[in-house]
Formats: C-alpha cells, sequence, structure tokens
C-alpha cells in the first residue's frame, strides 16, 4: 500500500484525478437512493465531473501517435453521440439529459484513457488502484454471505429460489464489477510475474482469489457473471499454457479444480440457477421465458425495428418518427443487451462498426507481450459476453474503467508503451 501511495504522489493531476475517482466510486454508489437531490446527488455530481475533466485532458493532453483511434470506433461513437442528441432535442429534460450523459460517458471515459494509459507502469498504477478500492465492496458483501444480508433481490423458483445479494448498491453489478474485475486482474498478475522480476504475484494468492470469487458468485446468482468467470480460467490456461514452460501445470491445476468442484455447481448451483433455459430448450417450457423474459421483449421491438425505413435501420432509429418512449426505451438499458440495444441506437453501420473495432484489438494486440495480449483479448471476451444478456457499456460500474484500459493498450505503440524497463 506505501508503495502504491508513493506511486500515487508522484503523478501528474491530469492522472491523479481520474485515480481518485476510482477509488470513491464504490463509496459513491451506495449513494445511489440521494435522488431528492436531482442534478446535485453524488451520482450525478461524479458523472458529470467524470465527462468533464476526461474532455477537458483528451483534449489537452496529446495521443502517443497520430490515428490512435480506429476509424470504426469513430464511427460508433459518433453514431452513438449523434442519435442521443436527437433524443434530446426531441425531448428536452433534466432526466433525457442525465441518461443519454451517463450512455456516452464511456466514450468520453475511452477517449481519456488512450492519453493516459501511454505505458505499462501506469496500466499497473491503474489495476492497483482498483484492487485498492475494492476492499469496501468486498467486506461489505463477505459480511452479507456470513452474518446478514443487508439487503436483497428474492429470486423466484425458477431461478432455483433463495435471493441475491445487493448490499447498498442498486444493482448487482456494482458487486460483480470488483469480483470479475479482482479475479481478472490477479490473473493477469499472475501471468505477468514470469515477464517482470518486480511482479511476485504468489499463486496461493490468487488460488485464494479464486475461492473467494466463486464464493461471491455463489451468492449474487447471476448468470451472465458465471460465463464470465468460466471464460476468463479458459482464456487463462489457454495463454499461459501456450506461452510460458510453467504454464501447463497451471492449466492443469485448474483442470484439476473445475473437475472437482464442477459436479457441485453445476448440480447444486447452475442447474437451477439456468432452470428456464434448459427447459426452453428441451422444449419443456415456453421458449418466451428464457433469458428472464428477454427474448419475447427483443422480438416485441424488433417487430417495430422491421417497419422502419433502410435510413433508420441503418443509422439509428432515434432518426425515424417513432413516437419518443418507443425510441427512448430500444436505445436504453432497458433492451438488457448492449448488441441489440446498439443495433437500435447507432443502426447496422454503428453496429458493425463496434463489432469490427473488438476485431481491431484482437489483431493490435499480437504486438505486445503475452500477459498484455491476454489482458487486451480478455478484455474483448468479458465485454462481448456481458453484452449479449446486459448493458456493461455504461452500467458496469467500475469494471468499465478495467475493461477500456485493455482496450487502449492495444492501441498504443509498443515503443511507448514498454518504455519501462522490463
Amino acid at each position: 500500500m506505501l508503495e502504491w501511495f508513493n506511486w500515487f504522489r508522484q503523478q501528474p493531476f491530469s492522472f491523479k484525478w481520474f485515480l481518485v475517482v476510482v477509488l470513491v466510486r464504490p463509496f459513491v454508489d451506495a449513494l445511489w437512493f440521494v435522488k431528492k437531490m436531482g442534478v446535485f446527488s453524488p451520482l450525478q455530481v461524479i458523472g458529470v465531473l467524470t465527462i468533464l475533466l476526461a474532455s477537458v485532458y483528451s483534449i489537452k493532453l496529446k495521443p502517443a501517435k497520430k490515428g490512435l483511434l480506429p476509424i470504426v470506433f469513430i464511427v460508433f461513437a459518433v453514431l452513438l453521440a449523434y442519435n442521443q442528441y436527437l433524443l434530446v432535442a426531441e425531448s428536452f429534460s433534466v432526466q433525457t439529459i442525465g441518461y443519454i450523459l451517463r450512455t456516452i460517458s464511456p466514450i468520453f471515459i475511452f477517449f481519456y484513457l488512450t492519453r493516459v494509459i501511454t505505458n505499462r507502469e501506469r496500466l499497473h498504477g491503474l489495476l492497483d488502484t482498483f484492487l485498492i478500492s475494492s476492499i469496501f465492496p468486498l467486506l461489505m458483501l463477505f459480511y452479507e454471505a456470513i452474518f446478514t444480508p443487508i439487503n436483497y433481490v428474492a429470486l423466484p423458483e425458477s431461478r432455483g429460489g433463495g435471493y441475491r445479494l445487493t448490499g447498498l448498491y442498486a444493482d448487482l453489478f456494482s458487486y460483480m464489477s470488483f469480483v470479475i474485475g479482482d479475479f481478472f486482474i490477479l490473473s493477469y498478475y499472475l501471468f505477468s510475474r514470469h515477464y517482470y522480476s518486480k511482479l511476485k504475484t504468489s499463486i496461493r494468492y490468487v488460488l485464494l482469489v479464486l475461492v473467494l470469487t466463486v464464493f461471491a458468485l455463489l451468492g449474487l446468482k447471476h448468470q451472465a457473471s458465471w460465463g464470465v468467470f468460466l471464460a476468463v480460467i479458459l482464456s487463462f490456461g489457454v495463454f499461459i499454457s501456450s506461452s510460458i514452460v510453467e504454464g501447463k501445470k497451471y492449466a492443469l491445476l485448474l483442470l484439476i479444480l473445475l473437475v472437482a468442484g464442477g459436479p457441485f455447481l453445476l448440480e447444486r448451483q447452475l442447474n437451477q440457477l439456468f432452470s428456464k433455459e434448459i427447459a426452453a430448450y428441451n422444449v419443456e417450457a415456453n421458449q418466451d421465458r428464457a433469458l428472464n423474459g428477454r427474448i419475447k421483449r427483443w422480438e416485441r421491438y424488433f417487430a417495430t425495428w422491421d417497419k422502419l425505413s433502410l435510413w433508420s435501420k441503418g443509422i439509428g432509429v432515434s432518426t425515424s418518427n417513432l413516437p419518443f418512449r418507443t425510441k427512448f426505451i430500444m436505445t436504453s438499458s432497458g433492451m438488457h443487451s448492449d448488441y441489440v440495444r446498439f443495433l437500435f441506437g447507432t443502426g447496422i453501420v454503428g453496429l458493425m462498426s463496434f463489432l469490427l473495432f473488438y476485431v481491431t484489438l484482437a489483431i493490435k494486440s499480437l504486438k505486445l507481450l503475452p500477459p498484455e495480449r491476454y489482458f487486451v483479448v480478455t478484455s474483448v471476451l468479458i465485454f462481448s459476453l456481458y453484452s449479449i444478456t446486459a448493458n456493461p457499456f455504461g452500467s458496469s460500474g467500475s469494471l468499465f474503467y478495467i475493461i477500456a484500459a485493455g482496450f487502449v493498450i492495444a492501441l498504443q505503440p509498443v515503443y511507448k508503451f514498454y518504455q519501462v524497463e522490463l
């Protein structure tokens, strides 16, 4: 902690303010219920300040090279911002502006991070800051699991019954961002210790984090996060086994743990949690009930989308003459899928541009050393999987900071990023 604090003091304000945001975000998120203050609520204030400061320093700080941002991301960002602007122009209100700022804030954060996460030292500093910020929510989570729930959401019998812990937060993503984020960061550090002599992450510590992550997932009972967690493990096993001599040992250890714990998780947890989907697959239940009714919702709004002009389908439903409420819902987190939301909110052109951005990141990651390549590819994997049934772009809490950093390092010139001696 002392080493991190000394590093933090040496950082310029252009980066330090963002580190402070990462540190205070778990506490601010816990104040979500303070709505009577309106635009002056803690969440609104920190959101607006983040956008303002990110904008200022995105302009003030020079990128590491010209043409840093892929054209496909710029196309996506412009279409997303344009569609949101049309919504504001059609129905100007504080509520609409607040929601739209939340929708486009990830773009500002991403542009900003391309200016400040320019080398490996900065990346590790941000990751360490995230780990420190997770202390409060993780302590709260384990208090709930061991002693008594602070707050919870009751689950129907079709989801295995019981309850899902939410603590002081409005939704479980505030918890899940730290559970998945910490495990991802520690797996990257374990991988990196074989390349950078200063990193001494213990495998015993990582195994402890693995156990605690599974413990947390059992309490949070979130389908998508189980898939993301298993995807991170698979990605780690593939990358490390093909990159270092000891990697096969780690991969074998993970396989043993999965085989040993698999029957319990499958029988006692996952079968119950995914019971609707299993029943729908076996044609034992209405398939509209799968994914908590998301499929039925998507079908209804796709029927509306099918009637639109080719122009509106191409660049976004906000350009159509649909009622404002319909357009707002179709471009909001109410779609429960970023892919569906981006299709409606940026059109076919915007969604294809965003998917091509994934491909661009994967290709650019090939120039990096294996640990950073793992970090980039797994960041894309986490984001792409959550986007199927959730809205990680703007609604994933602090996890977006880590994922965005993973995207950014793929775009930096190698000679700049590795300027710190290995």
